[in-house]
Order: C-alpha cells, then sequence, then structure tokens
C-alpha cells in the first residue's frame, strides 16, 4: 500500500497526559482496540505503543509492542508475557541508561531493546529473529522506526 508493513499510533495513552480534554483509560481503551482493528482491516500489522497500563486488555487487537525507557523507569513489566506466552515482539528505546544496565535484562525477557539519540537510532543489543515473534498476522516489520 504504502511501502511498510506494520504501523504505530503513537502515544496511545493521552487519557495518562494533560490533553484538556478530559477523557479517561475506559474511553482509552476502545479507541485503542478500534484503531488496531482498524490497521488490521487494511493489510497492516500494528503495534501498541506506550499504553503500557492497559497493555494486558489490548494485547488481542496488537501485533508487537513499542516502549520508551520501560527500562529507566521501571515499567517493563506489564509487557513481559507478551515475548514469552503470546510471542509477541517487544521492542523498547532507552534515551539516557546505558546498554550494560538494561541489555542483560532485556535479553533474558527477550525484549529488543536500544539506546538511541531522540529521533535516532543506535545499535540494538539483541534481535530475536522474527519467527520467535509474529503478531496475528503473521509478519513482522522488517525493521522498527522510530518516528
Amino acid at each position: 500500500m504504502i511501502g511498510v508493513d506494520a504501523i504505530e499510533f503513537d502515544d496511545v495513552d493521552g487519557y495518562q497526559n494533560h490533553t484538556g480534554l478530559g477523557f479517561g483509560a475506559a474511553t482509552q481503551l476502545p479507541y485503542n482496540a478500534s484503531l488496531a482493528n482498524l490497521a488490521h482491516r487494511v493489510g497492516f500489522t500494528v503495534g501498541l505503543k506506550n499504553d503500557v497500563d492497559q497493555s494486558v486488555a489490548l494485547r488481542p487487537y496488537f501485533d508487537f509492542a513499542i516502549y520508551e525507557e520501560c527500562w529507566q523507569f521501571s515499567e517493563c513489566g506489564p509487557l513481559q508475557a507478551w515475548p514469552s506466552r503470546y510471542g509477541k515482539a517487544v521492542f523498547n528505546v532507552e534515551y539516557e541508561a546505558r546498554p550494560a544496565a538494561f541489555c542483560p535484562q532485556a535479553i533474558r525477557r527477550h525484549t529488543t531493546s536500544t539506546r538511541s539519540r531522540r529521533r535516532t537510532t543506535c545499535p540494538i543489543c539483541r534481535t530475536a529473529p522474527a519467527a520467535e515473534h509474529s503478531g496475528s498476522s503473521g509478519r513482522m516489520p522488517r525493521t522498527p522506526l522510530w518516528v
């Protein structure tokens, strides 16, 4: 369609931010599920970005997860079952933490993590083969895009 295999809707956790819109988690949850369903209907593999608090409920709708700084802020726990139990990849980017601080944990939890300056990618500490983490569509993106 547009030359990509997968998309992620950036920061679908507006209920946790001061948006001025005044909506909560109960509104965000069906909205996120609807976005994923729409993406699947047009042929995309779709990733959940940053709504880790609702990741258990959203897991059936998303093919992989992307998180920012989960190791630095000790927030990776809710996504732990995605690769081990459900075969869904978890990608994480750290901006401040050094690889020595998070790579051992990432490897143990089968989470692909990288250190990056904002808006640029750097080497990944471990990438699991796509066959280990295929989403419900059976495809994984060739390269995660950090926008």
